[in-house]
């Protein structure tokens, strides 16, 4: 176990970070008249401004009294982000399990704090992971006992967080300011049966947020929101009555479990409840894509439905399943993230799949596309909200046609999507808080340090340990050196070609083919590019018209090309464009391809023809950055 105020400053002390602080809550604004909110990292959302400065506003004798003190004067405010997730250590065989628990503060740009070689996130403790089999405990009794180790543990872990009030602690930037500093836990991510365990509700019963119940989790509804007092006092009320069955009467009404001492319990300003975040991964791509690609498979058929996967032509960036969907077991969420991006374009026109069922995947998808916007305004949560105001309207399609077995949606999954805008005004955008993050911090933290032992029951976790305090060491004295040098610390990079700083459209050096004639180029067989040469011709005489160099378009056609027959040809060609969601963002690379087909070489058979299609902004025609008004095929 590691002390988390230990980790905040040593966090809030790195070089690497100092460019990428922020020491105050911002509101930032699209528009100059400062009326359309942006929200992008947490330090914008507006849980941040309620914790820095809380404005009570009451009227006392005719008077308005304005009262603002939460934090000291001067103080900052430090969000807190805790994420925990039990893994699996062995590949094939064995039970050895790890549980870990990560921290980092909001303080550090998410595109920091989303970098694993950063090491934004910190390794607090593993949890422990007792097994009660053989022990005369029924399922909810043995639950129930998981889950008060749980927080006793946590309990432990978070211990000095609450020391930190009233006086602060000193945190000493990489330039050497001091700041007084007041950690405050904002987010917790986590996956359902997480969630559930964290806030102490009922899993598969009702929402750790909100008062809605089990036979509505299906419905377009919210209810009163939860609030961490409310759960302590009842808690405390059920622990003081006289039996078992008196205790769970007064928590059946609330959905809460008997957690007396629960570990978020005397937290100076924590809601236990409001700091719960979305989880795309889990609740998106691994719960409702997954059950959309089981009501699909019913509706259309495992043939059909792998026959149209397998008929997609390649794309840039997009897998290609040659064996179809249905033969995939164990689908991770990578998986289901390229299967949303063929999804709608392989079930439009599909037998026995009607409007209503196009209707309810696309808003689903819509929802799934603008929940990971990298930025959001009011218009673009207005969006988020819109589309999943369509699903809810169109998703008892899949019951009418027998999909779905059962005659309601009630999926906590789909019941946790209606506090997404709210969560986003909060706590910024949904890659402040998305377990990716901590699911990638397995790899480091718990897998490859297992690996690295000597895989024995009695010290493994010891082993562990010690492996990764090593590694820790070797990487804190990397960056001393960096910082002596007068380096700025960078991030481990897999590949050493950089992108284009500047948008535009990048070539190879040399051409794919040379001196293609133009009759290959028109052969259906080879390019089919029936109509380049006119085409070609047509380019350069408006190009030169626009330049001023020739003033007859039909002495241009006619002399522009003559004598050419033959020309170079790149099969693969780079666009650089803009980051459209954050304008301070790296430009955004993609490859389109036009390769007919042809030999591998060292007669090993032949390469498939690919030919990309590219939408751009047609330069007499200036085309929108969002939409298709305007551009050309």
């Amino acid at each position: 176990m590691r002390d988390p105020i230990e980790c905040i400053k040593e966090l809030w002390a790195n070089p690497a970070y100092l460019d990428h602080l922020t020491f105050a809550p911002e509101h930032r604004f699209a528009d100059k008249r400062k009326t359309e909110r942006v929200y992008d990292e947490l330090m914008s959302g507006d849980w941040c401004w309620q914790k820095q400065v809380c404005v009570f506003i009451f009227f006392l004798w005719r008077h308005v009294q304005v009262h603002q003190e939460l934090l000291t004067d001067g103080a900052t405010l430090v969000p807190v982000i805790l994420s925990s997730d039990k893994t699996q250590l062995c590949r094939f065989q064995g039970d050895k399990t790890a549980y870990p628990v990560y921290l980092t503060i909001g303080n550090i740009s998410k595109s920091i704090r989303r970098k694993p070689s950063f090491r934004a996130q910190k390794l607090i403790g593993y949890l422990p992971t007792v097994s009660l089999d053989g022990m005369d405990l029924s399922a909810d009794a043995a639950r129930l006992a998981r889950a008060q180790l749980f927080h006793y543990a946590m309990r432990i872990v978070t211990r000095s967080l609450g020391t930190a009030f009233p006086n602060g602690i000193e945190l000493i930037s990489g330039d050497g300011a001091v700041r007084l500093g007041f950690p405050v836990i904002a987010a917790y991510a986590a996956d359902y049966p997480e969630q559930a365990l964290v806030t102490c509700t009922r899993y598969l019963q009702t929402c750790p947020k909100c008062f809605v119940t089990k036979d509505e989790l299906g419905k377009h509804v919210t209810r009163k929101p939860r609030h961490q007092e409310e759960s302590i006092r009842t808690i405390r009320h059920a622990s003081q009555q006289s039996t078992r069955a008196r205790a769970d009467a007064v928590l059946k009404d609330h959905s809460l479990n008997l957690i007396p001492d629960a570990f978020w319990i005397g937290l100076p300003y924590c809601d236990i409840h409001k700091s719960i975040t979305p989880d795309v991964l889990h609740q998106i791509y691994q719960g409702l894509v997954r059950h959309l690609c089981g009501w699909l498979r019913t509706l259309i058929g495992d043939a059909e439905l792998d026959s149209r996967f397998k008929r997609m032509p390649r794309v840039h960036g997009v897998r290609l399943f040659s064996n179809g969907i249905s033969s995939l077991t164990q689908i991770s969420g990578s998986e289901h993230r390229e299967i949303c991006k063929q999804v709608l374009g392989c079930i439009i026109d599909a037998p026995g799949v009607p409007a209503g069922v196009i209707r309810a995947t696309r808003s689903l998808l819509d929802f799934l596309e603008i929940a990971q916007y990298q930025s959001h305004t009011e218009a673009t949560l207005g969006y988020l909200s819109d589309a999943l105001d369509r699903f809810h309207a169109n998703k008892n399609v899949f019951i009418n046609l027998g999909a779905r077995a059962n005659d309601d949606f009630n999926l906590e999954k789909l019941h946790s999507l209606e506090h997404y805008v709210d969560s986003i005004r909060l706590f910024g955008t949904t890659d402040n808080y998305n377990t990716e993050a901590s699911e990638r911090l397995h790899i480091d933290y718990a897998k490859d340090a297992y690996r690295a032992t000597n895989k024995k029951d009695s010290d493994f976790l010891e082993n562990m340990t010690r492996w990764l305090e090593r590694r820790e060491k070797m990487a804190a004295f990397d960056l001393v050196l960096q910082w002596r040098h007068g380096k700025t610390p960078k991030p481990r990079c897999r590949h050493q070609w950089q992108r284009p700083q500047l948008p535009g459209v990048y070539l190879a050096k040399n051409p794919s083919a040379r001196a293609v004639p133009f009759h290959i180029l028109q052969d259906q067989d080879q390019f089919g590019a029936i109509h380049f040469k006119s085409s070609l011709e047509d380019f350069i005489s408006r190009r030169l018209q626009a330049t001023h160099r020739c003033r007859a378009t039909v002495s241009c056609n006619v002399h522009v090309l003559r004598g050419l027959e033959a020309v170079d040809v790149w099969y693969r060609v780079k666009f650089s464009v803009p980051n459209l969601q954050i304008d301070t963002e790296q430009t955004v690379l993609h490859t389109a391809h036009a390769e007919p087909r042809r030999s591998r070489g060292r007669g090993t058979g032949e390469l498939d023809a690919r030919f990309d299609t590219v939408l751009i902004n047609d330069f007499e025609h200036n085309g929108e950055e969002t939409g298709i008004e305007g551009v050309s095929l």
